[in-house]
């Protein structure tokens, strides 16, 4: 339940404006994405099948858009590249990676 406008997608749902968020999965061969990266997942004919679901956690990116249009450089997408946050080991996620 929250508080939020019925028409508030972002706050109904725990997210926060102008914020970025990606999905991570734990990678470990035996859990649900089978260790394979999300392209590689889809493209699995013994995975990629109607209703296949792969359980992750979507986590927000350490980056917020400033309101100054940049260049590449400086967006969100170089920290797909690293672990997510709050992924350390002892977190729980620790075997999660962004599934990209």
């Amino acid at each position: 339940g929250s508080d939020a406008a019925d028409d508030d997608f972002l706050a109904r749902n725990g997210l926060r404006y102008g914020a970025m968020y990606g999905y991570a999965v734990d990678m470990k061969p035996e859990r649900q994405a089978k260790g394979l990266w999300r392209d590689d997942y889809h493209r699995d004919p013994n995975e990629a099948v109607n209703g296949a679901q792969v359980q992750g956690e979507w986590i927000k990116v350490d980056w917020m858009w400033d309101g100054e249009v940049k260049n590449y450089e400086h967006d969100s997408a170089w920290h797909f590249q690293n672990k997510p946050p709050h992924t350390e080991k002892g977190s729980g996620l620790a075997d999660y990676e962004w599934w990209t």
